[in-house]
């Protein structure tokens, strides 16, 4: 599953901190002050237009509107905390391009990560602050790396490497060392190796595959679900 690999970018969407410069006049951006508004709206949106009875039952909301104002508020108050410990960076582009892109998913391409709905730029919009040796007790979303040793409470380096991998690197297991994203085409073993939104199909960097094509495993689906017939298929609402 392509998630786990690049969960420092999104510290679960709902931890994001502020970043300077964000302008609300500028529609290429999403100010942190916003941002729990409208990633509720869009994710709320696309819950209760894809979901069914059941699915919709395990997210706790009446209606629509009640989702938006009760999720809304516990994403932004979260924000806050973070924004005034100063634990996570936040890349309000990133965060525009992520809420744009739920809005556009149909729903045979949902991806539901626990009561999180994602897109390929939901993973770049935060990214922990500390660097090697900042205490960080058990929590990965505050490290720069996404690695805390809890041995020692404090980050390490990028798991794999010895050093902290940029955000548009990854850890080569062979060379034990930050590598950049590979481009589409580009020969890779994993999908951690691509830039996103490209996943690692038979080998190569490449676009995922919508909902109805055909699939060998979950990193070849947008959804992230290769349904036992062999094509993409969209992710229960639940998160299952």
């Amino acid at each position: 599953m392509r998630v786990p690999a690049r969960t420092w970018g999104l510290s679960l969407v709902l931890l994001a901190a502020s970043a300077c410069g964000s302008s609300a006049s500028d529609p290429t951006v999403l100010p942190a002050a916003r941002w729990g508004a409208e990633y509720a709206g869009a994710v709320c949106a696309k819950v209760f237009g894809c979901c069914d009875a059941t699915e919709l039952a395990t997210w706790n909301y009446a209606d629509e509107a009640q989702c938006r104002q009760m999720a809304g508020m516990d994403i932004q108050t979260n924000l806050s905390e973070l924004l005034s410990i100063g634990w996570v960076s936040y890349d309000p582009k990133a965060a525009r391009r992520c809420v744009d892109e739920i809005a556009a998913t149909p729903c045979s391409d949902l991806l539901v990560v626990g009561k999180n709905v994602l897109a390929p730029s939901c993973f770049l919009i935060s990214r922990g602050t500390g660097g090697i040796g900042a205490v960080c007790e058990d929590l990965d979303v505050v490290c720069r790396s996404s690695n805390c040793d809890i041995s020692v409470g404090t980050c390490g380096p990028t798991r794999g490497c010895t050093a902290v991998c940029g955000i548009d690197e990854y850890c080569d297991a062979t060379t034990q060392a930050c590598a950049k994203w590979k481009a589409e085409g580009a020969s890779c073993a994993s999908a951690a190796e691509c830039a996103p939104p490209l996943s690692c199909l038979a080998g190569v960097c490449a676009p995922q595959r919508h909902g109805g094509a055909a699939c060998n495993v979950a990193d070849d689906c947008i959804s992230l679900v290769c349904a036992p017939e062999a094509t993409c298929g969209p992710q229960l609402c639940d998160g299952v």
